[in-house]
């Protein structure tokens, strides 16, 4: 009876023991300032699933805590190596798999429909902030000029 007690008390505990918690910019920190390699810190990133801040500021930020860039930059391409996969080596459809999360069929879907346009897949227009900081370069190089 304890035997059996104990089999199914770890078999509702193992999803808990093993499922992998999405790894981030922070927990990145947490395992250099805990004096884990390089090595095993690149291995944690490409083995778990992650959501990381790739922004001047974050990246900025791992480094002085000491993550070596060609070590991040790796765990970058592997993350994008393994989305192309998924994609089936269609970088259109990965685009839209990573800006709005669906699926590979549903990523072609939304593709088709809006004959083959990223902007219109993705549902993200990036010509006003071209303009916004084309303009924002006209004024400043404007201002900078002596009159």
């Amino acid at each position: 009876m304890r035997k059996a007690f104990l089999t199914c008390l770890v078999l509702l505990l193992c999803p808990v023991l093993f499922a992998q918690e999405a790894m981030s910019n922070d927990a990145v920190m947490k395992l250099l300032k805990a004096g884990l390699s390089q090595e095993l810190v690149v291995t944690t990133i490409n083995s778990s699933p992650g959501n990381y801040d790739t922004s001047a500021n974050a990246l900025i930020a791992l480094k002085k805590g000491g993550a070596q860039a060609s070590r991040v930059a790796a765990a970058r391409i592997d993350e994008a190596d393994k989305l192309l996969k998924k994609a089936h080596w269609n970088v259109k459809a990965a685009i839209v798999m990573q800006k709005t999360g669906l699926a590979y069929p549903k990523a072609l879907t939304r593709l088709r429909k809006a004959h083959d346009l990223m902007r219109d897949a993705i549902g993200e227009d990036i010509e006003p902030r071209l303009r916004g900081m084309l303009q924002g370069a006209a004024e400043a190089s404007r201002e900078a000029k002596p009159v």
